[in-house]
């Protein structure tokens, strides 16, 4: 799953901007 840390930093910025 070499998509798994891409898309754990997505979801954190994502989390992160409100």
């Amino acid at each position: 799953m070499s998509w798994a840390p891409s898309v754990a930093g997505w979801l954190g910025g994502f989390l992160l901007v409100p």
